[in-house]
């Protein structure tokens, strides 16, 4: 029959025991710590990659905003020029019948 362990015994054990549980507690909440700096770290790179980001998006707005404007200005600019090349070949076409009515008149009057 084997004796029970003393008291003493148990005491030490149980001490080392929770000795040990409190070095693998403490390892692990420094790993935790050091997951969390660095998680930290990525939120803030991710934060300033979105900003950036954010600022590119508005300046973008704006750009497309000016361009916008832009393309108003050209067709109104172009319906101009439509406009007045329409005016030029009403005009031209004019002058063409005048024209062919003076050598019509011309060769009128040489022939009398």
């Amino acid at each position: 029959q084997t004796t029970p362990p003393s008291d003493k015994y148990i005491e030490k054990t149980s001490y080392f025991l929770l000795h040990e549980q409190n070095i693998a507690l403490n390892t692990e909440i420094k790993s935790m710590k050091d997951r969390e700096e660095d998680l930290v770290s990525q939120n803030n790179q991710l934060s300033a990659q979105y900003n950036m980001l954010k600022n590119t998006e508005v300046e973008l707005a704006s750009r497309n905003n000016a361009l916008n404007i832009n393309v108003v200005e050209l067709t109104a600019q172009n319906n101009t020029l439509t406009g007045f090349i329409q005016t030029i070949e009403e005009r031209e076409e004019e002058l063409k019948a005048q024209i062919t009515t003076l050598q019509q008149e011309k060769s009128q009057l040489e022939a009398t």
